[in-house]
């Protein structure tokens, strides 16, 4: 009988995968899980029978065999992690017995300008204030500050209501050294490996995101001046140079990454819940007191070598490696790792990932860290109560929490129904946070962690609805279908070259789609040399191919994998969202529709291509031409730097005639080309042509000329006056002669006076009209209030030594006033103002009997926080 089965015959299906089961949740008892609450008597437990994840955090130990596929694991365990937002994951012991020693590679690495963490605020609520230090740290220069006394870890015996951690002793002596060593110097700012060529190609991510000033940094460099004025010249930074990489060689040849950073008394099975319970304690107790806690984090680089294969942070597979094209290099922090050298306090405030991604963090070595995690399913209950805690921010940026500077103790959270989950992750271990998966934490002491974004098959709806904070030019962005089409062009490439240079085409706009050409406008290509005169020659469009563009470094703003010369601005993967419209603004200067008054530009700015997306716009050509700069001449009257005048031209029959065009868009300052308009509501509207601002102070709103009018008559608050008319003179800088020498200044020669409009711009912030209406209102609801309240009622009273509660008698609204019953019978008269009425959202008060509290009200520790 043949063995192979008929056709007819019924065959068993295969079965399902099993659900893979975690090991223990965390803060559960590992040897018993807890049942499901829907079970019904299976033997197995399900996500889906908990989906606000009340049992806790999922914690898994995969088999090598199931540890070895990265992304598979990921899939299995993707629908435990979508219901508690984060899961930790603790791998094999034989792939991390085989791990390799990190300290050759710590030799290597530097982290730049950490960030200092001011913690501004009280009773669980916090605003987290980075200050960038401009300095560069070794490793060891990073020990020795977490050693010191107040930023040192407490150990096991010295955490408590009594214990000072900044009088704690001195730490322990690591292993012995050599008596003829001198005593390690602090860490010192390396002036030196920061400095970097002028018009560097391509200059490292992090050296080209906005820094803060410190006032360290300018006394760092004094200091670096005195010396170089003592020695003789270069031998001192040499010295220095040398001095310092024999220190951190010395350190790295006898540093322990698994013991040495401990704290007095304390060894690594210390840090049991227990322990770690009584430092969250600590934390939230001293959190905005003690000294702010430094942190190394968004260095980038890895200290996974190339022999690590499987769950290797540095080379993950991902959906989103696979998606990026192989020429941008990656997106340092996103899909390139970073490292985070934290210390006791360093915090992560509450935020999910850029674009909704993935990510996993590893702990290479170190004290562990403490994470909070909101499950998934109270996402947005917790976005609305921070919105609550922090309205002003709501109203400047929806997604204010992406900025992670804002940070709420669980217990304010538990009050508002919105229960964080917590974990501690130690070293060797690693978590995976999820999409829409808000987390939290604070490092326990010193510690060096890896981390990076990745995305599964699952997130690519997901990457299309992210929220983007649009706050900075320099919020990651990815354009999910736009990367789809182009992996889709390189797949065809490779069966019809002939479509997939048809399809590039039509994206890159160089075959027209649809109806692109009938629109009657022509696009200034961003890739195109300079322009020196305002028609364009024959020979321009040659010197266009003949220009080739480097592709620069991608950064975390808005990376360009490809830049090529093309018909119009091409949409890169990570630009804001939202199709580009095939027809903008007629003005190069505000985003007015109408072409009435619009006059020649004259003279184009030389680095144009440079100003931003107020180039890459469509304007109406010219004869013959691809198309030239307008500008209203309102707009040209207004704005400081340009004026309208006649000049003499030709004809097409060859006749003389005088043409009104502007003049000065050329002199134009970069800064005015990248102020953003309070008032569009795209960001392409918001990103176009030069700016007016508010002239009161340094108040940082700015308008179009068009829409600050505008303002004024659709009744958005915006003031804008006309002040008056003035003369001003043109003045050319003409260079003195070479005989003179170079200290002579150059000659200035005033060619025309021009006549000008002065206008007064005022945002609604210091529109005085609104100011004046609003405190009307805010006086008149004061006056409401208070006569409401019934006499002999207890009302809140906030004075200079802190907010009492007293008895009301009697409202003296000629007055403005109100008499109180203060202790022992006493009477005083308060004014409305000094009435607390009301506690808003996030806004805690203490109120008590005036007789006991004489004290002001921050110098009582009053701890609500966790015991």
């Amino acid at each position: 009988m043949s063995s192979v089965s008929s056709p007819l015959t019924a065959s068993r299906s295969p079965s399902p995968e099993p659900l893979v089961q975690p090991d223990h949740f965390y803060g559960t008892d590992p040897s018993q899980l807890p049942p499901s609450p829907d079970s019904e008597g299976k033997t197995f437990l399900s996500p889906d029978d908990d989906p606000l994840a009340h049992r806790g955090i999922p914690v898994f130990k995969p088999s090598m065999h199931e540890f070895a596929d990265f992304e598979g694991y990921m899939t299995r365990v993707e629908c435990w992690g979508r219901r508690s937002g984060i899961v930790k994951i603790i791998p094999p012991k034989e792939w991390s017995a085989a791990l390799p020693d990190v300290v050759p590679q710590l030799a290597h690495v530097k982290i730049k300008s950490p960030i200092e963490q001011f913690m501004r605020g009280r009773a669980g609520l916090f605003r987290q204030e980075n200050m960038e230090k401009r300095k560069q740290m070794s490793v060891r220069e990073w020990a020795e500050l977490c050693a010191k006394p107040e930023f040192r870890a407490p150990g096991k015996d010295q955490v408590g209501l009594h214990n000072n951690p900044s009088a704690q002793p001195a730490p322990r002596t690591r292993r012995k050294k050599a008596p003829s060593k001198p005593k390690s110097e602090p860490a010192e700012p390396d002036t030196t490996a920061m400095a970097s060529p002028p018009n560097t190609a391509s200059p490292d991510p992090e050296d080209t995101k906005p820094t803060t000033p410190v006032a360290d940094a300018d006394a760092d460099a004094d200091a670096d001046a005195n010396d170089a004025d003592n020695v003789s010249p270069k031998k001192p930074q040499r010295n220095r140079r040398t001095e310092r990489a024999d220190k951190d060689a010395s350190f790295l040849d006898s540093f322990v990454p698994h013991k040495d950073w401990l704290p007095p008394d304390t060894v690594a099975t210390d840090y049991t819940p227990e322990f770690c319970a009584k430092l969250e304690r600590a934390f939230w107790r001293n959190c905005g007191l003690a000294r702010p806690a430094w942190y190394g984090a968004d260095t980038m680089g890895s200290l996974f070598t190339p022999a690590t294969t499987a769950w290797n942070v540095a080379t993950l597979p991902s959906t989103l490696s696979r998606l990026l094209p192989l020429s941008s290099g990656g997106l340092p922090g996103v899909n390139t790792p970073y490292l985070y050298f934290g210390m006791w306090r360093a915090t992560f405030a509450w935020h999910v990932e850029d674009m909704d991604l993935f990510s996993i963090n590893y702990i290479h070595f170190g004290a562990p860290k403490f994470w909070y995690a909101v499950p998934q399913g109270r996402a947005g209950a917790l976005e609305g109560t921070m919105r609550g805690y922090f309205p002003a921010d709501t109203s400047t940026c929806p997604q204010f929490l992406r900025h992670k500077s804002f940070l709420a103790s669980p217990s304010l959270l538990s009050q508002s129904a919105v229960r964080p989950n917590h974990l501690v992750q130690h070293a060797g271990e690693f978590v995976v946070t999820f999409p829409r998966g808000y987390h939290a934490g604070f490092n326990l002491g010193l510690n060096c962690a890896e981390s990076v974004n990745f995305a599964l098959d699952s997130w690519l709806d997901e990457g299309r609805k992210a929220g983007v904070c649009g706050c900075v030019d320099f919020s990651v962005r990815i354009d999910v279908d736009q990367l789809l089409e182009d992996r889709r062009i390189d797949a065809l490439e490779l069966t019809d070259p002939a479509a997939a240079a048809h399809a590039r085409a039509v994206r890159d706009g160089l075959i027209p789609d649809g109806d692109l050409e009938g629109d009657g406008a022509a696009v200034l290509d961003v890739d195109m040399p300079a322009v020196d005169t305002p028609a364009p020659s024959a020979t321009s469009k040659g010197k266009q191919k003949a220009t080739p563009t480097k592709t620069p470094t991608p950064s975390t703003g808005a990376a360009k994998p490809r830049q090529t010369p093309r018909k119009r601005k091409p949409t890169a993967p990570f630009e804001p969202e939202g199709p580009a419209p095939k027809r903008t603004f007629p003005c190069c200067l505000c985003v007015a529709p109408s072409h009435t008054g619009l006059l020649r530009v004259h003279d184009l700015p030389a680095a144009w291509r440079e100003i931003g997306g107020a180039t890459a716009v469509h304007y109406p050509p010219s004869a013959g031409g691809k198309g030239v700069w307008m500008a209203h001449e309102g707009c040209a009257m207004v704005l400081p730097e340009t004026w309208v005048d006649e000049v003499v031209v030709s004809g097409h029959g060859g006749e003389r005639r005088t043409e009104r065009v502007v003049f000065g868009v050329d002199g134009i300052e970069r800064a005015r080309w990248n102020l953003k308009c309070s008032t569009c509501p795209t960001q392409l509207a918001k990103a176009h042509g030069a700016l007016i601002q508010c002239v009161k102070g340094k108040c940082s709103k700015a308008f179009h000329i068009n829409c600050a009018r505008a303002g004024v008559e659709e009744g958005t608050g915006i003031a804008y006056t006309v002040v008056r008319e003035v003369e001003k003179e043109v003045v050319l800088l003409e260079p003195a002669p070479p005989s003179h020498g170079g200290g002579a200044e150059p000659n200035l020669r005033v060619l025309k006076v021009i006549h000008k409009t002065e206008v007064e711009a005022l945002c609604a912030q210091h529109n005085p009209v609104i100011v004046a209406s609003r405190r009307a209102s805010k006086a008149e609801s004061l006056r409401a209030d208070v006569l409401a309240l019934p006499p002999l009622s207890r009302i809140k009273i906030r004075v200079s030594s802190g907010v009492f509660e007293v008895t009301l008698m009697r409202v003296l609204e000629d007055r403005r006033a109100v008499e109180v019953l203060w202790d022992a019978g006493e009477v005083r008269e308060v004014k409305w103002t000094n009435i607390v009425l009301g506690l808003g959202v996030g806004q805690i008060e203490y109120g008590g009997s005036p007789s006991l509290l004489r004290l002001p009200l921050l110098s009582v520790p009053l701890w609500s926080e966790l015991g």
